[in-house]
């Protein structure tokens, strides 16, 4: 079929259209009343590309994989050919299909697609939801008491859902739920393992304990050196040389969560693996395979090994299954899960392949570097505008993220580009929550950092304003101790009394309308301050006084060049330090976090080693595993306009090897 014919197809579904008419001459008679272009510049179906179009109307009845890259729009085609097919579906039928999402915004998200596009607001007999939810609601609750002899409460069958992080100190109930066996840490303290904490692993075949980021197995945990210790001298002092045998140690697990189980409990952990085995069921599978004869899977590159066979189950029924996504955007937050994407990849090589190539997102020098990383043979065309030609991909180097975060904000401003559509992306939690009140030219300008940290909710904000304040003030003291006094001057005495003294200085400066006036010149913001502060630190000096080992003459100390400016032509950088709902805030987000994020610039910040899991620049996205390299290409595929990685000083080697994949060197632009 030609476009225009696929065109003509889908609206003639989709919008009813009067095949004598074109899709644009149907939008021109249509815009203006509650169609499906309602409130749009163009036809939506007419603006959809030819392999876009191809896929909404691909077979219902061949189990197909979608591979989208980033940018591809897949969304809108997901929610447009779930649109398609539940107006051409048998309005008799109770039977539907299942349109299965990741989290409860994604589901949102194509609810809206499809409503729009439908112009329904029932979906039934039609399911869309979380993949979770419907495991839960069509597999593991209608089914599952059975399969765990669970015997109800006054003919309720339904199983609680408990959260794998509950612990027994605020819910004193889980204690019945002890397993024998606790968990013997490396320094040989001992903690209680409940059964919540207790998982089976079908596709291993074994028990797993999860104690904080503890994941091992029971076999793993067997052989670790403290618990053969506790084995050894159990063993000994009941002069029993069978004592803990393997066996018993998994049977001791088993009834733990088997206790757990009976009684009606369940993790979210635990209703895959009971649905999983109610599957094993012919009747069972049948009656849900004929309940939804096809299921559209979205970003289906973070399927587990066990959602996926709990799929091919329902599948060798006669269930048809459409698989969305890309396999280079698999990462998960936790390495033990990484694997999983491996067996992804083998199993989407079963279905049918149909691929979205257009990355509307993104411009072609991004789309090449990203490509690049992955070893991507397919041509992935950049669809949005590339305004900044060979500066649309750059590194900067850094001798600590607050500097390269300090870079980035000059270009951002050097480019125009607004603060609040661009990003920093890092891996872990750490960095990003260090960068939470670092985020301006603060050690170059300490006291303007200060006061402006001063301002903000967050106690981190606070801390670090008066490390900074300290840091600055101490310099006309004669000198100071150490970051963690809050630079307290040696002559000074009480640590306590100096950090008060700080405090009250920044209080003053807080409320002196030319000192938290940001909105001019470095310089003419110094000006000020050495007319202003002199005045404020006399006045809070006498509380401290007392404290202080020395006499000293303020008028002396004021009277020289006390207080020099830097950058004093440069605009003073309004520091964006709380990231908390605030829209003119420049973002701080991890790499997991940042998944099918769109912005017009991004600052990727590599770690300064390669110890960090999977967070350098080399050794990891462009020299590591699939799954480091993975979490590169993640970070990378987020920008419109500019992208960015921020990496340690770089050797001659290194700024070859960067430099070779596209980037060009954004400390000159700096």
């Amino acid at each position: 079929m030609t476009k225009e014919e696929m065109q003509n197809e889908v609206a003639k579904i989709l919008c009813e259209k009067n095949s004598d008419l074109t899709c644009d001459e149907c939008y021109k008679s249509k815009k203006d009343i509650d169609y499906i272009c309602k409130n749009s510049n163009h036809c939506r179906i007419s603006e959809k590309t030819e392999k876009q179009l191809q896929y909404i109307l691909s077979s219902i009845n061949e189990s197909t994989f979608l591979e989208a890259c980033p940018g591809s729009g897949k969304t809108e085609v997901v929610g447009m050919k779930s649109a398609y097919e539940i107006k051409r579906w048998d309005s008799n039928s109770k039977n539907g299909m299942a349109i299965l999402t990741f989290t409860n915004d994604a589901t949102s998200v194509i609810r809206e697609r499809a409503n729009q596009f439908s112009k329904k607001t029932s979906f039934y007999p039609h399911f869309i939801g979380t993949i979770s939810s419907f495991i839960h609601q069509y597999i593991a609750q209608p089914f599952g008491y059975s399969e765990i002899n669970y015997s109800g409460i006054d003919g309720d069958y339904s199983l609680k859902l408990i959260d794998a992080d509950l612990n027994a100190v605020t819910n004193p109930w889980l204690k019945k739920y002890k397993c024998s066996i606790p968990y013997i840490g490396k320094n040989g303290k001992r903690t209680d393992i409940f059964a919540n904490q207790i998982f089976y692993d079908e596709k291993n075949r074994n028990f797993y304990i999860k104690i904080d980021k503890i994941y091992l197995s029971i076999n793993e945990y067997y052989d670790i050196q403290q618990m053969q210790k506790h084995i050894k001298d159990s063993r000994k002092k009941f002069n029993n040389n069978y004592y803990y045998s393997n066996s018993y140690f998994y049977n001791e697990f088993k009834k733990c969560k088997n206790n757990f189980l009976k009684d009606g409990f369940a993790t979210y952990e635990d209703m895959n693996c009971i649905a999983y085995q109610i599957l094993d069921n012919d009747t069972i599978v049948k009656k849900i395979s004929r309940k939804f004869p096809l299921i559209i899977v979205d970003e289906c590159q973070d399927l587990s090994w066990i959602e996926i066979e709990i799929l091919n189950k329902l599948k060798e029924k006669g269930t048809i299954l459409h698989f969305v996504g890309d396999i280079n955007q698999s990462i998960f937050e936790f390495k033990e899960i990484a694997l999983e994407s491996e067996y992804t990849s083998e199993y989407i090589k079963r279905l049918k392949k149909l691929e979205l190539t257009d990355n509307f997102r993104s411009c072609q020098p991004i789309v090449n570097l990203s490509n690049k990383l992955m070893s991507i043979s397919n041509t992935i065309k950049g669809i949005e505008e590339n305004k900044f030609l060979e500066n649309s991909v750059l590194y900067l180097e850094y001798e600590n993220p607050e500097e390269a975060v300090t870079k980035y904000l000059r270009i951002l401003n050097h480019f125009k580009i607004s603060e609040s559509k661009s990003c920093i992306i890092v891996k872990q939690n750490i960095l990003k929550n260090q960068l939470l009140c670092n985020i301006n030219d603060n050690e170059r300008h300490l006291l303007i950092s200060s006061i402006q940290l001063w301002g903000k909710e967050n106690p981190n904000s606070k801390k670090k304003s008066l490390e900074y304040a300290g840091k600055q003030i101490s310099k006309w003291f004669g000198g100071a101790r150490s970051k963690s006094s809050y630079y307290c001057p040696k002559d000074i005495t009480s640590v306590f009394a100096w950090r008060i003294f700080l405090k009250d200085i920044l209080n003053d400066c807080y409320i002196n309308s030319k000192l938290i006036n940001y909105d001019r010149k470095y310089g003419k913001w110094y000006c000020d301050a050495r007319k202003e502060l002199p005045s404020i630190i006399k006045k809070n000096y006498c509380k401290i006084q007392c404290f202080d080992n020395l006499i000293r003459d303020f008028d002396e100390i004021f009277s020289s060049k006390w207080y020099i400016g830097k950058d004093v032509q440069e605009d003073i950088l309004i520091l964006n330090s709380e990231l908390k709902n605030n829209d003119s805030a420049i973002k701080i987000s991890t790499v997991h976090g940042s998944k099918g994020c769109t912005y017009d610039s991004t600052l990727v910040i590599s770690s300064e080693t390669a110890k960090s899991e999977s967070g350098h620049w080399k050794s990891h996205w462009i020299e590591g595993t699939d799954e480091d390299r993975r979490v590169g290409y993640v970070a990378s595929t987020r920008a419109k306009f500019l992208m960015i990685w921020a990496v340690p000083t770089l050797g001659k080697k290194d700024k070859e090897l960067i430099e070779g994949y596209g980037f060009q060197n954004g400390n000159t632009i700096v």
